[in-house]
């Protein structure tokens, strides 16, 4: 086995001020070396990430927003709210091979997920990370925790929808503090509190999060708040760090504040017939899938014939809509899978992926030849996901539905 890791942006380059994000790429490959930051494993993986440096005066205080649902603040467009490709992270790497979320390259298939794409919205549980400067080390080394009568920086977050009023974060998150003195790092569970000293007026809310890294004392992740999306009806939402510093004599004193808008999705909104024949409403994909020849759906074909049928996808933010035979085994050996080929697939035969027009979906035709496959009960399945980065993960709302068909030996009912 082999590993490496890559700086992949050449910082000289970069105003120091401009610093959002410094991304990081490891990459690791079985049995062969990796031979530069856009190499490419056959066996490993290749994992992408962020890091913050601290880069400013130690007398500039100033909250630094970092990331939001695992994409860096640069990466979110000022207008739209959607995550974009990070221009690092494309080229020259495989076509479709795009990066938006650090940690979130995709290939797309109904077994792996959707490939990372540009325009993507956020949906579910999202993270806020960031950091203040400068840090003040006011903890006890080995438990972690705030020594007697210190004073902390203390932030509230709160979000803005569009068009509405705010609302303060004031839920629960676990994060892990690394004192100096301490094995290994100390879980503590994040909750507001009441500010240890007085506030200047006009503040709104009386709770506040401490921010508990010091220069000493590290805190992964460095996470600042969570909100909780999920539910929320599609719009722009403005999340906002509000922080507060003790003056070092009386009263704590406001930093500048920095906000974030991103685009909330969570799923296309449709109703679904159930196993039990009643309709319900859900927020994923509308897929469909039918045959049309040689017979309709769960009908024979005789081995030998031509499958053709018809699909469609519907979804509001469209990322990917990939088809293909679920795999069967006679006596435990794997049998003959012929591929699936879509009319307008733009990845490979059997994929459609979002090519900044095709954002409400797609519908083409299918075909399968059935040459050299083995008589059996098969399925055809469709698969399909949008482009929302859903609870921080890289893939988004996702749908499948298959379609069956007997297939016979020639001469045989």
């Amino acid at each position: 086995m082999s590993y490496a890791v890559f700086r992949v942006a050449n910082l000289t380059s970069v105003k120091c001020e401009n610093l959002e994000g410094v991304p990081l790429r490891a990459i690791l490959s079985w049995e062969t070396p990796p031979t530069g930051p856009n190499y490419v494993p056959y066996w490993g993986n290749v994992l992408n990430t962020h890091v913050q440096p601290q880069i400013a005066p130690s007398d500039l205080e100033e909250m630094r927003l970092m990331r939001i649902g695992r994409v860096t603040v640069a990466n979110i467009d000022n207008v739209t709210g959607l995550a974009v490709v990070d221009p690092v992270f494309v080229p020259p790497f495989p076509p479709g091979l795009g990066y938006v979320a650090g940690d979130c390259p995709g290939l797309g298939s109904p077994w792996l997920g959707p490939p990372v794409q540009p325009d993507s919205p956020f949906g579910g549980e999202t993270i806020v990370e960031g950091d203040f400067l400068p840090k003040v080390d006011v903890f006890d080394h080995t438990t972690g925790l705030l020594l007697s009568g210190a004073k902390p920086i203390i932030y509230q977050a709160w979000v803005t929808p569009s068009g509405g009023s705010p609302f303060q974060l004031t839920n629960s998150f676990g994060i892990e503090l690394y004192p100096p003195s301490a094995v290994g790092g100390v879980f503590y569970t994040q909750h507001v509190v009441a500010a240890p000293g007085p506030v200047p007026g006009g503040v709104p809310g009386t709770q506040y999060y401490v921010y508990w890294e010091s220069d000493l004392q590290a805190v992964n992740p460095r996470t600042l708040a969570v909100f909780e999306a999920g539910g929320l009806t599609e719009g722009d939402y403005t999340i906002e760090i509000r922080g507060f510093k003790w003056d070092g004599a009386a009263n704590y004193v406001p930093v500048p504040v920095q906000s974030k808008m991103i685009h909330v999705y969570n799923g296309y909104p449709h109703f679904e017939l159930t196993a039990l024949g009643t309709m319900v409403q859900v927020f994923r994909p509308e897929v469909s899938i039918t045959i049309t020849s040689p017979s309709g759906d769960c009908g024979d074909v005789v081995v030998g014939d031509t499958i053709a049928g018809s699909y469609s996808v519907t979804d509001e933010f469209f990322g990917v809509v990939s088809i293909a035979l679920v795999p069967i085994t006679v006596e435990g050996v794997p049998q003959p899978e012929n591929a699936v080929i879509l009319s307008n697939a733009n990845v490979g035969t059997s994929e459609v992926i979002y090519d900044g027009t095709n954002t409400g979906g797609t519908s083409g035709t299918f075909t399968l030849d059935t040459t050299g496959m083995t008589p059996c009960g098969y399925t055809i399945l469709l698969g399909a996901w949008d482009r929302a980065l859903v609870d921080g993960e890289c893939s988004g709302h996702w749908n499948e539905m298959g379609v069956g068909f007997c297939l016979r030996a020639k001469g045989k009912k």
